[in-house]
């Protein structure tokens, strides 16, 4: 095998493998961020109105079947880490299989 068949063969087989930590981390910034997002949203009186837009353009007839609560710091802040944890778990776990696939 030539040289360039080498080289070709050795960055595929380089870029084909992903860090799972990484992956794990990426996964769970953003669905961590959405959440963090969503739990902002509640803390500026925003969200309820968001929700409403939503249900009215799924045409989800009134009256509408949600009401967001009040807002509280410890709650908000259990949510946004354990949507953090699962996003990573789910990387992580998503990472692990792709690698297991393309060895």
């Amino acid at each position: 095998m030539p040289i360039r068949g080498i080289l070709k063969v050795l960055i595929i087989n380089y870029f084909m493998y992903i860090n799972e930590n990484i992956v794990g981390l990426v996964f769970g910034a953003f669905v961590g961020g959405v959440n963090a997002i969503w739990a902002l949203l509640v803390f500026l009186g925003w969200a309820q109105p968001f929700m409403n837009f939503i249900f009215w353009a799924h045409m989800i007839a009134l009256p509408y079947p949600y009401v967001v609560g009040a807002f509280d710091i410890s709650t908000a802040a259990i949510l946004v880490v354990f949507a953090f944890v699962i996003g990573y778990v789910v990387g992580n776990i998503i990472a692990r299989i792709w690698n297991t696939i393309h060895k």
